[in-house]
């Protein structure tokens, strides 16, 4: 990991500060999850995702960087009967949500036009989360 960072910093002073730009990204995502669980299925959940975006280099080749916020989560039903009796249903809904910090690190590469080519490595670091689990007894 270190190597691919002096690798990535490298590239950035390689290209120097001929041509920088910058910008802001604002929008939503919807995150879910599959589940190997029987259950009802889950949900997906709704989440923000900001951040800011710099590009370094010229035109044709440049380095792409981004620093996103995102919020990422499910919801699970799952339905089971109880082990000691098994007239009594037990129904569970869990909610989970995840706040992340996410730095991707591209090279975008023009091809021809409009099109363009990325590729790098991406991190993402989990820096909040909140579990919610309800359970009802239904007889």
């Amino acid at each position: 990991m270190k190597k691919l960072l002096l690798i990535s910093m490298a590239m950035v002073l390689a290209f120097g500060m001929s041509a920088q730009r910058f910008g802001v990204r604002l929008g939503g995502n919807f995150s879910g999850m599959a589940s190997t669980i029987k259950s009802q299925g889950t949900e997906i959940a709704p989440g923000l995702q900001a951040g800011l975006v710099a590009e370094l280099g010229p035109k044709k080749i440049n380095l792409h960087v981004e620093a996103n916020y995102a919020q990422k989560g499910f919801s699970l039903e799952e339905n089971f009967y109880e082990d000691i009796n098994l007239d009594t249903l037990i129904s569970k809904k869990a909610d989970l949500k995840i706040g992340y910090i996410e730095v991707p690190v591209m090279l975008k590469v023009k091809v021809f036009g409009p099109l363009y080519v990325y590729g790098g490595p991406y991190f993402g670091f989990a820096i909040s989360g909140k579990e919610v689990v309800k359970e009802y007894l239904i007889d």
